[in-house]
């Protein structure tokens, strides 16, 4: 995996895919999406019938007490189809996550739909939780964790080589469409729209992370619900160990982008410690970027 996400973060760098967001919004199939599984809600199925969509192979899930739906969509329309159902999101309830292919869409739902008095909180208690969290609190004890834990046996302290540079030119290039090594469109990939009223509780409901050094689910709803806040973040992917973000107003100034990129690296140190190898060059990719990637191996 670490070879893998070394190439999915020199293809963000080097703009190496098609200089594109990808992010038009043509229409897509205007007929009825019919899935299998428990009845959708009226709320769902009015928000999918906002958009005229149609996927493939749709299932519904129903995890504690809430519905969500699955289906494929063509890897090459993965991101527009994402455009437009984010576009009519908003005050739905509802919001959209690519899941990539298959493997990594059973990896992002083994816990859906599971006991969760057995397993795990379940997603109103993990939402109450992330209330809890103060994020310049949780920065600094996860910056302490971080620092003496995994840099303490380098020396300490963030990995900084002290340059300034250029941020690259080439628009961010989503990843979860595509395949890692060619770089050519998935024939298919998961999509699931689910209950979150913001994009960021989406951690909640699929009870995504605590595994590795991956954030647990109230630490990624706290997280990304302050990046949400500050620079328009929101989840497009949550794809097995991956997690890409769109950004509306994403840091500017040099000094904004240092300090996020201590902020992410201490959320996801390998997007640094086995891809960008510094603290600079992880703010150089920042600067002005519309999007953010994020794996925990």
């Amino acid at each position: 995996m670490r070879v893998q996400h070394l190439l999915v973060f020199a293809v963000l760098l080097s703009g190496a895919c098609a200089g594109s967001t990808e992010s038009n919004t043509e229409a897509v199939n205007s007929s009825a999406m019919q899935c299998t599984g428990p009845t959708l809600p009226a709320e769902l199925a009015d928000y999918l019938a906002a958009t005229n969509f149609n996927g493939s192979d749709c299932q519904a899930i129903e995890n504690s007490g809430q519905v969500m739906v699955r289906f494929k969509v063509p890897g090459e329309e993965a991101i527009s189809t994402w455009d437009q159902l984010a576009a009519v999101a908003d005050n739905s309830g509802y919001w959209p996550v690519l899941m990539g292919t298959q493997q990594s869409a059973e990896q992002t739902l083994a816990f859906v739909g599971t006991d969760f008095d057995d397993v795990e909180p379940s997603p109103e208690q993990v939402l109450a939780d992330a209330e809890n969290i103060v994020f310049e609190d949780w920065l600094e004890q996860r910056t302490d964790l971080i620092l003496s834990d995994i840099r303490g046996e380098l020396g300490g302290g963030f990995p900084s080589d002290g340059q300034i540079y250029p941020s690259p030119a080439e628009a961010h290039v989503f990843v979860t469409p595509r395949d890692i090594f060619s770089g050519e469109f998935h024939d298919t990939v998961v999509m699931a729209i689910v209950p979150a009223v913001n994009s960021w509780e989406s951690a909640a409901f699929l009870s995504w992370g605590c595994w590795n050094e991956n954030p647990c689910p109230e630490e990624h709803v706290a997280v990304l619900r302050e990046w949400n806040d500050r620079y328009g973040a929101d989840i497009v992917a949550m794809a097995g160990d991956t997690l890409e973000m769109r950004v509306d107003h994403p840091p500017t100034e040099w000094e904004d982008a240092l300090q996020l990129a201590r902020e992410q690296y201490v959320y996801d140190h390998d997007i640094v410690d086995q891809g960008a190898e510094s603290i600079e060059v992880l703010a150089s990719f920042l600067l002005g970027s519309e999007g953010w990637y994020f794996w925990w191996d």
